[in-house]
């Protein structure tokens, strides 16, 4: 009985350690050209950019077992690497206005107020 369980365990462990090491992560685009507390603005201390939009998001995704790399962006001058960034696959999730050019036939709209907290 022993020497199964030890068996079981060891065919077990890789797989549980693999499952652990590969938590799934997305990128998030988000518009940024002015400070706005609450929601989103820049530490003056750290340069990090913090809020409750980010607290939200990084909330939900913690729960959900998901990592959340953010990808701020002036959408008056940032447009072409948002585009491109979609384009290439390291983009997964636009939050708020879509930037031009990007085509949204492709793009999964959700409703705002799915994601109010």
């Amino acid at each position: 009985m022993r020497s199964l369980i030890t068996l079981i365990t060891f065919l077990l462990l890789p797989n549980m350690v693999v499952a652990q090491s590969t938590q799934p992560s997305f990128t998030i685009a988000i518009p940024f050209i002015l400070n706005a507390p609450p929601y989103m603005w820049r530490d003056a201390n750290t340069g990090q950019m913090i809020g409750s939009t980010i607290d939200a998001n990084e909330l939900i995704a913690k729960k959900l077992g998901y990592k959340l790399n953010w990808l701020f962006y002036n959408p008056s001058d940032n447009n072409e690497t948002i585009v491109n960034a979609y384009q290439s696959g390291d983009l997964d999730i636009l939050l708020n206005a879509v930037p031009k050019g990007l085509q949204e036939m492709y793009l999964i709209k959700v409703d705002a107020r799915v994601t109010g907290v």
